[in-house]
């Protein structure tokens, strides 16, 4: 085992800054914990210098790319490297190994840092793709960890028995109660047996100094981060859509306050054709140009996780529905408003004593949210008080994952 001393991160990705932050936090603390360890991080194909403008190395997932007749090969490859993965290909389809072929050799360990991917609504290839590379784990003594993240539910009968199979031959975490839960009910046993830390970009840092621009006058500014996943889920085309116009018209209310508005994509896709949260902003402030630059945007130059996370050091409040720009926001002890889609949001605020501020998508009318904001807006100072006593709290039990985390994998050299 000595010669082996890397470990690929799975699970992050660079278009999606919330993936990307929990990559660089993963390799941050366990760099300064693992000396001599190496690095990969798997992305696509697209992001691979991404992932080296961050000082990481890019480990290419092959699956989706090349002809039926590459990907035949590439399977021929890895069933001729690895016969004893006849079986995995049997149980979880032979296009799950496609990822497999040219892992480096010299992995060790896997960390799976995914923030949501096994529940129903994703389907059951990526927890398909996860179980191989568990499966190879297990045939090479190497150990896969899935550090916390939220889960399930499951009720769909196959993405159960997965989800089942990867968590008894892992090491994994629940990041939240609701999570905790669905573990407990998948594999038949008590929440309190369902080892549970709170999500890791509570640590992840920022850039020291940073051009702020626009940024740099005196009025407050109110981040705003919509998520193309909530535009998805409600009826009309641009600015139609009612999860748009309800963002805009909370934009309208936090002007007339004497705030100004600073947009916050946290999908920037590079692959062309796909739309992603720049659009959304776009038409936030196209629906808001009366105000002027009131309204703004950061630079296109600034699309790193670090430079964005910096930004909301400006902010006295952020709204919005991306998951790991209020992560960001909170770790930083600035309030937020979150109007989300899945139990993560409210799990989330639970967890620093701020409950009362996140709507769930089903309650999102323009009411409820515009009470939410005010509401925020007149007690951000208390608000930010509060997070000073609960966030330093999470921080340790991040630093407490890292450090067993590190004892654990140092273990197998």
């Amino acid at each position: 085992m000595s010669e082996r001393r890397a470990i690929l991160i799975r699970g992050a990705g660079f278009q999606n800054k919330g993936a990307e932050a929990l990559a660089c936090t993963a390799v941050d603390e366990l760099a300064k914990r693992m000396d001599g360890f190496r690095f990969y991080v798997e992305v696509l194909s697209c992001e691979a210098e991404s992932a080296r403008k961050c000082g990481l190395t890019p480990r290419r997932d092959a699956s989706r790319d090349g002809s039926r007749k590459d990907k035949l090969n590439r399977l021929g490859r890895v069933l001729y490297r690895n016969p004893s993965l006849i079986s995995a290909a049997r149980r979880f389809g032979l296009k799950t190994l496609l990822p497999l072929d040219g892992l480096p050799r010299d992995i060790s360990a896997i960390v799976d840092v995914s923030g949501y991917a096994y529940a129903d609504v994703w389907g059951s290839a990526l927890i398909g793709r996860t179980c191989s590379y568990i499966e190879y784990c297990r045939r090479n003594d190497i150990k896969y960890i899935f550090l916390p993240q939220a889960w399930g539910p499951f009720t769909d009968a196959e993405i159960a028995a997965k989800c089942r199979w990867a968590c008894r031959h892992s090491v994994f975490y629940a990041r939240d109660k609701a999570s905790s839960e669905h573990l407990a009910t998948l594999l038949e046993t008590s929440v309190s047996d369902i080892p549970r830390a709170p999500d890791i970009a509570f640590r992840f840092k920022s850039l020291e100094n940073i051009d702020g621009g626009k940024l740099d006058f005196n009025e407050p500014i109110v981040g705003i981060a919509p998520n193309m996943r909530m535009y998805e889920r409600f009826n009309g085309r641009l600015e139609e859509n009612g999860y748009v116009k309800r963002l805009a018209s909370i934009g309208e209310s936090i002007v007339q306050r004497g705030a100004r508005i600073l947009l916050m994509p946290h999908e920037l896709l590079i692959e062309a054709g796909r739309w992603d949260d720049r659009i959304l902003c776009m038409l936030l402030a196209y629906m808001l140009r009366r105000y002027g630059d009131r309204v703004i945007m950061p630079s296109s130059e600034m699309s790193s996780a670090r430079e964005l996370k910096s930004l909301l050091k400006r902010c006295s409040l952020v709204v919005g529905s991306r998951y790991h720009c209020l992560v960001g926001a909170l770790s930083l002890r600035v309030p937020v408003v979150a109007w989300g889609w899945s139990h993560k949001y409210q799990e989330l605020l639970s967890a620093v004593g701020c409950d009362g501020f996140c709507v769930s998508n089903g309650e999102g009318d323009e009411s409820v949210l515009k009470e939410r904001v005010s509401e925020a807006w007149n007690n951000r100072a208390a608000i930010a008080s509060s997070l000073g006593q609960s966030v330093p709290c999470i921080e340790r039990e991040v630093e407490k994952l890292f450090d067993d985390v590190s004892k654990d994998l140092q273990k197998q050299e």
